[in-house]
């Protein structure tokens, strides 16, 4: 199960939380998300709530969407003693990754995650079938921009090839294709392979494509991720079965939006830099929207807080805090937290933001100057608690007190409520 891919390689991209989950493929670039699960301090059905999120585990089972990665997990029961039961993985933020895992003779297998500065590992850390520790890995993970969802993994796949010393125009060749097989898998490979006449092909390096084992990418969440689970018959998880889950403001658990990007030519294309994208996941970001103007609701010094209005300035479509001097902003359109600075980024590159020393992920939508990031409620929790934020977008790593921010963000909340 332990991949070999050479991880060293990988040192251009701040690697961040990543979730496999799937969905069969659609005419629309997102799944359809199922209604949201609370936790429970009992289960009636006499299971035993999960420990991280406290869901029963036929609550969490609903909440899991399945990928067609060129998995069948028919075959683990073919084992004596041996099934499928949902289990969880706690992830920084206060999301949580749940799957199915093997479960076999009263132990069920548990995933790990190992945040680093240059990669971000998914591994065995229960093992019901085989082993398990830090170095047994199934996968890893990796940002992806919203436009461009392909294009960080297409990055990876091409620069581990570098490293081994290819052709510069064999790299070049590499490109991003959905297996006919596998709808809702990418793999890297040239268009034209050559037939192999020793056997198993393989293209495009360590992370790319090969007909030897089980390794695919996988976008999702907002994140890229690949997973090489070698040429063993049973896998500790079921690979299509990852869904990261966040808690809502009702308490509710639901998977993170956007799903999955369901084909390669659904994924949609970057906009040009002086175009406002006209699709942004039904997300409007807090600073800049052509024709918006701005109101201001209150002031909770040293934060100012706008109402953004529409054309006739009857309707609210988003409420922000904006720290003096206009260099940070944070606020919601009433379904997206987000943070904002007035700072362009290249779309092929991710940025990551740090709160008092704790480093995170930043995904989001970059536009007409600015780069938003879009914050889950955990993170928002701990900017309302933290002291110092610390941005990385593009070339810029901007530095902002943040200490006494909650008075601000409850205004934006107050805001919100006049929000259209």
């Amino acid at each position: 199960m332990q991949p070999s891919v050479l991880r060293a390689s990988l040192t251009a991209f701040v690697v961040a939380l990543l979730v496999l989950a799937g969905c069969a493929a659609t005419d629309s670039p997102e799944a359809a998300v199922p209604a949201g699960a609370t936790a429970s301090a009992s289960c009636s059905n006499g299971e035993t709530p999960l420990p991280v999120s406290g869901l029963c585990p036929s609550d969490a089972e609903a909440l899991i969407h399945d990928a067609d990665v060129g998995y069948y997990r028919s075959g683990l029961t073919e084992l004596t003693d041996c099934t499928w039961a949902v289990n969880e993985t706690a992830f920084p933020g206060g999301d949580v990754l749940l799957y199915r895992a093997a479960s076999c003779d009263g132990t069920t297998a548990k995933l790990g995650f190992a945040f680093g500065n240059h990669t971000s590992d998914l591994y065995v850390e229960t093992a019901a079938l085989g082993v398990a520790g830090e170095d047994v890995l199934v996968g890893f993970v990796a940002t992806s921009d919203a436009d461009d969802p392909t294009a960080n993994l297409l990055f990876q796949a091409r620069e581990a090839l570098e490293a081994e010393g290819a052709d510069p125009a064999y790299v070049a060749r590499c490109e991003v294709r959905t297996p006919a097989d596998r709808p809702d898998a990418y793999v890297v490979d040239v268009p034209d392979p050559a037939p192999s006449p020793d056997g198993p092909r393989s293209d495009c390096g360590p992370l790319g494509y090969t007909d030897e084992s089980l390794s695919f990418w996988r976008v999702a969440y907002g994140f890229s991720w690949f997973f090489e689970l070698g040429q063993d018959a049973y896998h500790e998880i079921d690979p299509g079965s990852l869904t990261l889950v966040a808690q809502g403001a009702d308490g509710a658990w639901r998977p993170v939006e956007p799903v999955a990007f369901d084909t390669f030519g659904a994924a949609p294309s970057a906009p040009d830099a002086d175009e406002w994208p006209a699709d942004n996941y039904g997300v409007t970001n807090v600073a800049g929207p052509p024709g918006l103007g701005e109101e201001v609701y209150g002031v909770e010094e040293p934060w100012a807080v706008y109402a953004g209005v529409d054309e006739t300035g009857s309707d609210v479509l988003y409420c922000v805090a904006e720290l003096e001097g206009g260099e940070l902003r944070i606020g919601t359109d009433g379904g997206q937290w987000q943070l904002g600075v007035p700072h362009a980024v290249d779309l092929d590159s991710p940025g990551a933001f740090e709160i008092d020393g704790r480093p995170l992920p930043l995904s989001g939508a970059a536009a007409n100057g600015w780069t938003f990031g879009w914050l889950t409620l955990g993170e928002l929790d701990a900017i309302r608690e933290g002291s110092v934020l610390v941005v990385e977008a593009g070339r810029a790593s901007l530095d902002f007190d943040i200490s006494g921010i909650g008075p601000a963000l409850d205004s934006v909340t107050a805001c919100t409520a006049e929000l259209h």
